[in-house]
């Protein structure tokens, strides 16, 4: 289980768990993936074994196995917010706090394919 926790002002982080088998399974920590701004919001992936989050003005790409962020994609957001993502198409949906809605395409190292200015408080 993937935790983002942008709002810990000692770390700001993806917290990793991992919950035990069992008849009574239990949470415990597995590792932190520190971020100097962010992360806000969490999208995984499972077809190119990537998770996807918000830093304030880009989308960062992290390694689902190895636990690192391998790449950071301009996303145009003064203050990006929600993630969602079309796994079909490869298509990364970032809402900015200022406003629009931008799509990344994650088969093109995030090349930005279309925004839409909508009004304020786009998120999820």
């Amino acid at each position: 289980m993937w935790v983002t926790e942008p709002d810990n002002e000692e770390n700001k982080q993806i917290e990793v768990f991992m919950f035990s088998s069992g008849d009574k399974p239990s949470l415990s920590h597995v590792l932190s993936i520190p971020f100097s701004n962010g992360p806000e919001s969490l999208v995984i992936d499972h077809t190119h074994q990537r998770a996807y989050t918000n830093l304030d003005k880009e989308a960062a790409v992290i390694d689902v196995r190895a636990h690192k962020i391998v790449a950071q994609w301009p996303n145009s957001c003064e203050k990006s917010r929600g993630t969602a993502l079309d796994k079909q198409r490869g298509f990364l949906f970032v809402g900015c706090g200022e406003g629009k809605a931008v799509v990344l395409d994650v088969n093109q190292n995030g090349k930005q394919l279309a925004s839409l200015s909508t009004g304020p408080g786009v998120d999820l």
